[in-house]
């Protein structure tokens, strides 16, 4: 009687961690698979998908627009792309900082330039609506 109840027990044992691990899968892993941080080849993907051209072709333009911002910014220009937003660099001058791996020391930060990013209307829309949804 003892080993049936043990047997029991392990059958029910089993039972539970196999419909919480299917739970869990179910349920809560969708949550997770999907980062709120869109990567590039994500980004490759959904693109692909929209316009239906190829993976490669479209790892192409994007990488294209990435260099040709780069540049333009680096000649010390702005690109505005309309509705979508505006990139220019920023001048940040020299500062002291406080060192983070020894709060008590302070730092030399040297003077550089950033790069910038303004959202246009329409992009600047389009995040609103969600927000509000």
């Amino acid at each position: 009687m003892k080993l049936l109840y043990l047997t029991e027990k392990a059958l029910f044992l089993t039972f539970l961690k196999n419909i919480t691990k299917q739970c869990f899968n179910h349920f809560i892993t969708p949550l997770f698979t999907r980062s709120v941080l869109m990567n590039k080849s994500e980004l490759i993907n959904e693109l692909s998908e929209e316009t239906a051209f190829s993976k490669k072709d479209v790892m192409r333009v994007v990488d294209a627009l990435i260099r040709t911002i780069g540049r333009e910014l680096k000649k010390g220009g702005r690109v505005s792309i309309t509705g979508f937003g505006c990139f220019w660099l920023s001048h940040r001058p020299a500062r002291q900082a406080i060192n983070p791996a020894k709060p008590s020391e302070r730092i030399h930060v040297p003077a550089g330039s950033v790069p910038r990013f303004k959202p246009g209307k329409n992009l600047r829309e389009t995040v609103r609506a969600v927000r509000a949804a």
